[in-house]
């Protein structure tokens, strides 16, 4: 057994282990299973062989997250991360609960961080990590290894930062507005007109995207047209601003990775809207399966 000490020092850097490896992985399960893999290997490692134990700990674990990326056991690259819901007032202080809050966890930072190499990933995620470090973990030539370090720390540099909570809730809550005026219209009208997406379309990006989860990896839609077009779509899925519709059956405000959002009640399957904000407008929208409650309600 670890000795008890230990095992309190390892608890004390549990949250911070998380994050490193859910932003390594984009997936909670996978996070959770290199902490558990670390505390074994920490297990039979003698005391004296650890100079540093935060250093230590870190290390084993983003070792194993790389494992895990090459063995595709962790998050694939460009597979959408598992997103971080809870209740927009938190009903508990569970590890994941505040793992979501902190800024490095924004689901905008781990979706681009996902379409980076395992290589790129952990220079990103850890920029202090010696590239020949990577290149002995993932078995990779001393030169392509600093060249992957280098694009990896670029890509981190070039993150940009997620928009001041208020800025981002005003835009989400603007563009939703768009939707429930659109849903009464169309009551009104009795059907959809061709250019009912024209008012919620002004309420997105420019350069808006809708990025949906599948087997196969994200789906994109460009444009705020096309992006106008699929909120409706699933406005009318879920009652989203409907007269006559009731939100406690079809969807419910949360938070998602720290940020405003919605969770969708469907007959087989719940799904997150979450939302990335840029220049006081919704500039990316992403359709996720909802999470295990137990990795989102704390």
């Amino acid at each position: 057994m670890v000795a008890a000490y230990l095992a309190e020092l390892f608890e004390s850097h549990r949250p911070r282990l998380l994050g490193v490896g859910y932003r390594l992985t984009g997936s909670t399960g996978a996070a959770e299973d290199a902490l558990q893999e670390c505390l074994l290997r920490l297990n039979g490692v003698h005391q004296s062989e650890i100079d540093d134990f935060g250093e230590w700990l870190t290390a084993t674990v983003a070792r194993i997250c790389a494992d895990h990326l090459v063995s595709g056991r962790g998050c694939a690259p460009h597979r959408l991360p598992d997103p971080l819901v809870t209740p927009l007032v938190p009903r508990g202080g569970g590890e994941w609960t505040a793992i979501a809050g902190h800024r490095a966890n924004r689901l905008a930072t781990l979706v681009a961080l996902a379409s980076l190499t395992p290589a790129q990933r952990l220079a990103a995620v850890l920029p202090d990590l010696p590239a020949e470090q990577i290149a002995t973990w993932l078995d990779l030539d001393p030169a392509a290894a600093e060249q992957a370090a280098a694009i990896g720390r670029a890509a981190a540099a070039a993150l940009p930062g997620p928009a001041a909570e208020p800025d981002h809730e005003a835009a989400v809550r603007r563009l939703l507005t768009a939707l429930r005026a659109r849903a009464r219209a169309t009551v009104r009208e009795g059907g959809e007109s061709e250019c009912g997406a024209e008012e919620v379309a002004s309420r997105l990006h420019p350069g808006a995207q809708g990025m949906a989860a599948t087997p196969h990896g994200p789906v994109v839609t460009d444009g705020p047209d096309r992006v106008a077009a699929r909120l409706l779509a699933l406005a009318a899925e879920h009652g989203i601003g409907c007269p006559d519709a009731d939100p406690a059956d079809g969807y419910e405000f949360v938070s998602v990775n720290g940020e405003l959002g919605l969770l969708l009640r469907g007959p087989e399957l719940n799904r997150v809207l979450a939302f990335a904000v840029r220049d006081d407008a919704v500039w990316r929208v992403f359709d996720l399966a909802a999470p295990a409650p137990s990795h989102g309600w704390g």
